[in-house]
């Protein structure tokens, strides 16, 4: 989302043996590297002052820490919510920064989190921050890249929606995340910004299969989080920017957050300042605007997972190069059903792609 690349390119996997990511662990080393561009670079060039809150999660290097990719101001964590540990553990608890000062931990003081009563204001210290930012930058352009993780593992809500969804406790920490938000589009509204405002609310992978009673849900999809199918990578993604973007389109182009990069390149009229690094993204303004849809090139979509192609899809039809034993040796399109098709099917389809 951040370079408009594939993390295949822009370096944010490796080869270790945690879901060949090289972000994910606390002691992983590895990161986004200083020569990719991200979008708060080149919004920070037209004037805009960025600011990300929450969970940043694309590397411990220095060189990957927001400061140092185009954002201005920084809180939250660079790590995902590991935790709690004990003096004991191998990991300390995640740091928690006020741009490049550590304030304290996740599970401790403030940050805490309390797994038995699942109990957290860590939502709540998030929506505050982006309320204070932008009244603070109501009068200059801003960027806000707020990174909520509280439908994340561990599942945590604030006190005031515990026990009030018939979902559970996950259901609660929806509701927190829904009130959040809505707090968020409101302070819009009260600082008149909503005519002048892209929002963009969207989710980064599917729900937690092993954790099914605890979890999301991908309805009728196959599978979840850290797999190529249809479950783990199905995912709300909703625009909303009042008199630009019609209200109460549904849009059934395939599209990935790696568009965005490019989307808010023509909203904002930047460019790359690195035009030789290839983008894997292309913009969705066309469509956001009703222009006729086939201005995108969908022609083929990638899934990989780490270094691997996983999955190919042209169109209506997904081939899967893993599929397990007992897969159904059926013809069916996506648009349609949720099941993988066999990689034999469409061997015809995929022997002219050219990878670039």
């Amino acid at each position: 989302m951040l370079t408009g690349r594939l993390p295949i390119r822009n370096g944010l996997y490796t080869n270790n043996t945690f879901g060949v990511n090289a972000v994910d662990l606390p002691d992983t080393i590895g990161g986004l590297p200083a020569e990719e561009e991200t979008i708060a670079e080149v919004l920070a060039k037209l004037g805009y002052t960025n600011k990300v809150i929450g969970k940043w999660h694309v590397g411990n290097l220095d060189e990957s820490f927001p400061l140092n990719q185009g954002f201005h101001e920084f809180f939250g964590s660079k790590d995902n919510r590991m935790g709690p540990f004990t003096e004991d553990d191998y990991y300390p608890n995640p740091p928690v920064y006020r741009d490049d000062k550590m304030v304290g931990r996740y599970f401790e003081r403030e940050f805490f989190m309390n797994l038995d009563t699942g109990e957290s204001n860590m939502t709540r210290l998030w929506t505050e921050d982006a309320l204070v930012f932008m009244e603070e930058n109501r009068n200059n352009p801003f960027f806000l890249y707020w990174a909520a993780d509280g439908t994340h593992t561990p599942l945590v809500a604030y006190n005031d929606f515990l026990g009030t969804s018939e979902r559970g406790h996950y259901g609660d920490v929806v509701r927190d995340l829904d009130f959040a938000v809505g707090q968020i589009m409101a302070k819009l509204t009260e600082l008149k910004l909503h005519r002048d405002t892209f929002v963009f609310f969207g989710s980064d992978n599917g729900p937690a299969g092993w954790k099914p009673l605890k979890g999301g849900s991908a309805g009728p999809f196959l599978c979840s989080k850290t797999t190529t199918f249809e479950g783990g990578m199905r995912v709300p993604g909703i625009f909303w920017w009042p008199g630009v973007i019609p209200a109460g389109k549904i849009e059934r182009i395939p599209t990935n957050l790696v568009d965005l990069f490019p989307t808010i390149l023509e909203i904002t009229g930047g460019e790359q300042s690195q035009p030789k690094k290839v983008l894997d993204g292309q913009s969705l303004w066309p469509i956001l605007i009703d222009q006729p849809a086939n201005s995108l090139k969908k022609d083929h979509i990638f899934y990989y997972r780490g270094t691997g192609l996983y999955a190919v899809r042209v169109g209506q039809y997904k081939a899967h190069y893993w599929s397990w034993n007992t897969s159904p040796r059926v013809r069916l399109t996506i648009s349609k059903h949720w099941n993988v098709l066999r990689m034999r099917l469409f061997s015809c389809k995929f022997l002219h792609i050219k990878v670039t």
